[in-house]
């Protein structure tokens, strides 16, 4: 009879402490929460190499959908029957995929951020740009905190070296109160004298003007541009393979004639006090030259032209970006016949 007794106090304690696997694996769901576990495990690994390899654009590439599968496991076992059996489900296959996007999650944040921060710098907006660093600022000083206190393994150097990187780039902006001072595109249009400007520039300025303009540029460069002295404004991007900012050329009279301008876009859009202002023709170019993927042509009615060119830059995520704006006067090789007329109100 005690061996009886021993016998079932034993089976009782097993069963208190074990996931109840035997009736478990006849059960759907069970089953089908272990295949879901698995893969995600399959998953980790993988996010994990990422991460060893130190490339925050392949972390947070990845992240999002690195984050799908773990709440897809989360709600497979969610209907599991018995809480043993999801407490066991969820250590053995969750837990260690949320460690692995822990240990990266305040990175991403900051990446993500610095993209925000970026596209606001870009449009002139610095006063948002100001109080997102500031919110970069808290998120760095965070990560710290978080990594420390939950013992997280470190990451590779790589990644810590390029958030700096770009961190220390924007900190040199933050005094910037207008469009003119460093990469900011700023792309306006003054109808009582048919103007358009690039950052306050235009054309038929002459060289002292643009400096007072533009300011001294941080790098020049003397050099045969269509046949004529060039000054070339040059400005480091921390996302673009492109460096050349801002060209201008003059002519033999120390006139602007020709400004030249790159920089990174989130889009197509143009900026709508410009167009809001504009009272000049727009046509749309469907065959592009120099493998570009769209071209608008503005025409003010004094005979400026600015063609903006459009080219898809991978370098800073797919689907985005950069415009290259030329700005001069039209001369006899224009023909609007080869153009599509179209609507700026098309172009917000």
């Amino acid at each position: 009879m005690k061996k009886l007794l021993l016998a079932i106090l034993l089976t009782l304690f097993t069963a208190s402490i074990l996931p109840t696997t035997s009736s478990a694996a006849t059960d759907t769901n069970y089953v089908n929460a272990v295949g879901a576990g698995k893969k995600l495990l399959q998953k980790t690994n993988a996010f994990n190499q990422t991460i060893g390899n130190g490339d925050l654009y392949y972390i947070d590439e990845q992240y999002d959908a690195f984050s799908a599968e773990i709440k897809k496991v989360e709600r497979a076992i969610g209907k599991v029957s018995g809480s043993k059996n999801r407490k066991y489900l969820n250590d053995t296959y969750v837990k260690v995929a949320k460690v692995a996007r822990e240990r990266v999650i305040y990175e991403v944040s900051q990446y993500r951020l610095i993209a925000v921060i970026t596209d606001s710098y870009y449009n002139s907006e610095f006063t948002k740009m100001k109080n997102d660093y500031a919110k970069l600022d808290r998120l760095k000083k965070r990560a710290v905190a978080i990594k420390q206190a939950g013992g997280y393994k470190a990451l590779p150097t790589s990644v810590n070296q390029e958030l700096t990187a770009y961190i220390n780039w924007f900190s040199d902006k933050l005094t910037q109160t207008t469009a003119g001072d460093g990469e900011a595109v700023k792309l306006t249009y003054n109808p009582a004298t048919g103007d358009i400007l690039l950052n306050g520039a235009t054309l038929s300025q002459s060289r002292n003007e643009t400096f007072a303009t533009l300011g001294q540029p941080t790098y020049k460069e003397l050099d045969e541009f269509l046949g004529e002295t060039s000054l070339a404004y040059v400005y480091p991007y921390p996302y673009s393979e492109y460096d050349e900012d801002l060209y201008v050329s003059y002519d033999g009279n120390d006139k602007v004639y020709f400004i030249s301008h790159t920089y990174i876009a989130g889009g197509y859009g143009f900026p709508a006090e410009f167009l809001d202002a504009f009272d000049g023709d727009v046509y749309y170019n469907p065959y592009p030259t120099d493998d570009a993927l769209d071209e608008i042509i503005f025409v003010s009615p004094t005979g400026q032209i600015l063609n903006a060119q459009f080219y898809e830059d991978y370098t800073y995520g797919e689907g985005n970006f950069y415009a290259l704006y030329r700005l001069m006067n039209i001369d006899g090789n224009f023909d609007p016949s080869l153009y599509e007329p179209i609507d700026p109100s098309a172009l917000y």
